[in-house]
């Protein structure tokens, strides 16, 4: 598999790569296992979400208010 890179991307790996001791190759493995597992991560809680809100699974005004002193000391949004 090939992929074109901006000059400013590679540059970039290249450096890292020199101060860790990496070469170009498993900077990228290692940012594309990354980036798997975050969209891995929003897709299965979005999901979760959504499966909640259509079962009618909300939290209560006192479990928001809780929240918010937990969280936020109190401050609402």
């Amino acid at each position: 598999m090939s992929v074109r890179l901006d000059l400013e991307y590679k540059e970039g790996l290249d450096e890292l790569g020199e101060r860790v001791k990496r070469d170009r190759s498993f900077l990228v493995n290692e940012a594309v296992a990354g980036y798997l597992a975050r969209q891995r991560w929003v897709e299965t809680h979005t999901r979760e979400g959504l499966r909640q809100a259509k079962a009618g699974e909300f939290a209560s005004d006192e479990e928001m208010a809780a929240f918010y002193d937990r969280v936020l000391g109190g401050k609402q949004v």
